[in-house]
């Protein structure tokens, strides 16, 4: 025997609502489920945006004394330029012979 498909109908309803009945959250269940993991992650994402700018800072503070160090390297450059040339001409002075730099500047000024 074939059922009728009124009598389907009815189990398959039957069966649906005590499916979606029994299977519900409260409210107050949800939300004392939720609550605590909702605090953890306020209390991470505060966290992180505290590590973000810290790291925002610390990396400000690194490009500063990136700049500091090159300005001090250029000026160690233009030092020891200046000392071999005060060297070269104490040596000259010394020896009393012109060094290859001092013959290249009394060509080129002439």
């Amino acid at each position: 025997m074939k059922p009728s498909i009124p009598i389907v109908l009815i189990m398959l309803g039957g069966l649906f609502g005590a499916v979606i009945t029994s299977g519900c959250a409260t409210k107050t269940y949800v939300r004392k489920q939720v609550d605590p993991v909702s605090g953890k992650l306020d209390q991470v994402a505060t966290k992180t945006d505290q590590q973000g700018q810290t790291l925002d800072q610390t990396k400000q503070s690194l490009d500063q004394t990136k700049q500091s160090l090159d300005q001090t390297r250029s000026t160690v450059e233009e030092d020891e330029t200046k000392l071999s040339a005060t060297n070269e001409r104490a040596v000259s002075a010394v020896t009393g012979r012109m060094t290859p730099r001092e013959r290249q500047t009394r060509r080129t000024r002439a």
